[in-house]
């Protein structure tokens, strides 16, 4: 099975994602957060294409619902299909070829997972302002609103971890005008 055979709503979130995530050094800093810290993958890139091209700067509301929308959607889906995955390889009476067979069954039930969750945050209603300014600074501003909701601040660690997901998205921007975005707020 895999998730692009199925026919899926035109979703720019999606398309973003994927180029951005597929970037150098994007995917292992933002599983990093998502490991160490808990924080969703999907509200990080959901943050970044916002103020990139999406709603533009999120309200506070429109970050709480996003939260809110997806947080059950996670907890009781997304994390038990990575947790299986994950273990499914640890199993030791399991031969490998089947151990393989069944992670990939797993991973592609979790992308799905991961896809239509993307759906829900691109649907939601009233994310951003009437009249929409993108830019960097709007993505980072969206970002640390929604690390400080996750109770975590930026650090030396935070900051490398998203910088690589910015400067994918804003390849025009210098690490410096990154760095400087993430410790603005």
């Amino acid at each position: 099975m895999n998730t692009n055979a199925r026919e899926w709503p035109a979703n720019p979130f999606w398309d973003f994602s994927l180029k951005v995530y597929a970037a150098p050094d994007v995917a292992p800093g933002l599983l990093e957060l998502q490991d160490a810290h808990g924080l969703d993958v999907n509200l990080l890139l959901f943050c970044t294409w916002a103020g990139h091209s999406g709603p533009g700067r999120l309200t506070g509301s429109a970050l709480d619902r996003s939260c809110l929308v997806v947080g059950d959607w996670q907890q009781q889906l997304v994390r038990p299909l990575r947790a299986l995955r994950r273990e499914v390889a640890r199993l030791p009476t399991v031969p490998a070829g089947l151990s393989r067979t069944m992670k990939a069954v797993l991973l592609d039930a979790e992308l799905t997972a991961e896809r239509i969750e993307q759906q829900l945050l691109a649907g939601q209603p009233g994310t951003g302002a009437a009249h929409a300014r993108h830019g960097l600074e709007v993505a980072a501003a969206n970002l640390l609103d929604y690390l400080a909701r996750a109770g975590l601040g930026i650090d030396d660690g935070v900051r490398e971890a998203l910088s690589p997901m910015l400067a994918a998205a804003f390849p025009a921007e210098s690490a410096g005008r990154i760095a400087k975005a993430l410790s603005l707020h």
